[in-house]
């Protein structure tokens, strides 16, 4: 079955019941298409349910033997991986780190870590790779994505630049950002958010991330719950600006509302997107009220 054809029968039971309820009424052609750049199963992806569903198919890459295989042992039938570094296409050293999960194609900054204290051994070098990293505009057997989450340690800049063509039609980027220099002249947010930005995204929202306490000679008198306030990175949410819709088709704006609703929690994007597709006369407005019906009673005013 070619990679753009790959859908498994959904299993609504699997996803909350405003999201069964939103996926029956958007009637998608196809399922959500969401590549994983740094797909090391070390955390359960935010798109877990949509997957599990069978509401998604997902394109992987890890550079990463071990979790590699992993992934390969416990695939399913709307998943694809790849052992491919991705970036720029070129010859570059991969540190793999004592941490797995902090392997990158950067290498640590020593002087910059000593100053978290016990964290830092995670990130001890010990192994140095050769290897060769490829651009997602030069794979071609893929399909477009939807949406594209990164957690490559550094390389998210280098992914962008190479996947112009790649996201040409994707509506949410989701890399991992970096507040705290870890590694050697990795670009931080600023340069991944001017990138975002040229390719017609705004920032979204940005969810709760990794807070670590600075080292001092007192500071193990002190509860690590009150003293974790050095900020160090974050998933970030970019969506297509929503202030121009008009650069949107109608199945665009679908997938960005389903991915609004159930991978990062942003009722209110899936809202405007319902209402930008009742405009072009692609929705039924009533839809929207029951859709509001079938959320938690938390959130409705009564």
């Amino acid at each position: 079955m070619p990679a753009d054809d790959v859908r498994t029968m959904p299993d609504l039971s699997l996803v909350a019941p405003h999201t069964a309820f939103l996926y029956d009424r958007l009637a998608l052609s196809r399922n959500t298409r969401i590549m994983d750049v740094g797909a090391n199963p070390a955390n359960v992806p935010a798109y877990a349910g949509l997957r599990d569903a069978g509401l998604a198919e997902v394109h992987g890459f890890e550079p990463g033997e071990e979790a590699f295989g992993r992934l390969i042992a416990n695939k399913r039938e709307n998943e694809s991986y790849h052992p491919y570094a991705i970036g720029k296409s070129s010859s570059r050293t991969f540190y793999a780190t004592v941490g797995g999960s902090m392997a990158s194609l950067f290498k640590p900054d020593l002087r910059q870590i000593k100053a978290l204290g016990h964290w830092g051994p995670s990130l001890k070098v010990k192994e140095k790779i050769k290897i060769k990293t490829k651009s997602l505009d030069s794979i071609k057997s893929l399909p477009k994505p939807d949406m594209l989450k990164m957690d490559t340690q550094g390389a998210e800049l280098a992914i962008l630049e190479g996947g112009m063509k790649t996201l040409s039609s994707a509506v949410v980027i989701m890399p991992e950002v970096r507040f705290f220099k870890l590694y050697e002249n990795e670009p931080m947010l600023g340069p991944v958010d001017q990138q975002l930005r040229l390719m017609g995204f705004m920032l979204h929202k940005i969810l709760p991330g990794a807070n670590l306490r600075l080292i001092s000679s007192r500071i193990e008198r002190l509860k690590p719950a009150y003293t974790r306030n050095q900020m160090i990175d974050a998933d970030a949410i970019y969506v297509r600006d929503i202030a121009y819709p008009e650069r949107m088709d109608d199945t665009q704006i679908a997938h960005l509302a389903l991915l609004a609703d159930s991978v990062f929690n942003s009722i209110d994007l899936a809202l405007r997107c319902l209402d930008l597709l009742v405009e072009r006369d692609a929705f039924d407005p009533n839809d929207i009220d029951t859709y509001i019906d079938n959320l938690p009673i938390q959130m409705r005013h009564r």
